[in-house]
């Protein structure tokens, strides 16, 4: 499948998404920051497993864990609904006590969806 593009630079590293990163998921969704505003979330880690493995399946959907270039896992991104030269944004939700937004999004724009996916 084409779950395999990862990319890093400024600190932080976005890597595709793992099973095992299912009880992360849910536990970063469901911050106060995040609860709520990020679409539908899965209520436990065998409910986000399960949605895990159908994404797993799917082409055009890239979902990432953000991680320090140490491993620590910080947040999750995701570019989604590919067609053509175009995509979406989203599943974006990040520890407050973590500053890596704005790396995020420069390494996901223009390591991710400019470089790699091609996208415009």
């Amino acid at each position: 499948m084409n779950h395999t593009v990862q990319a890093e630079g400024y600190g932080i590293r976005l890597r595709p998404v793992q099973l095992e990163d299912s009880a992360f998921i849910v536990w970063l969704r469901n911050l106060d920051h995040a609860r709520g505003r990020v679409g539908d979330s899965a209520a436990d880690t065998p409910a986000q497993e399960a949605w895990l493995k159908e994404y797993f399946q799917r082409r055009g959907d890239y979902y990432f864990i953000l991680e320090t270039l140490g491993g620590t896992s910080v947040g999750a991104y995701s570019i989604y609904n590919l067609v053509g030269s175009s995509a979406e944004s989203g599943r974006w939700v990040i520890r407050r006590d973590i500053p890596a937004a704005i790396p995020c999004a420069i390494v996901a724009f223009d390591e991710i969806a400019f470089s790699k996916l091609n996208l415009t």
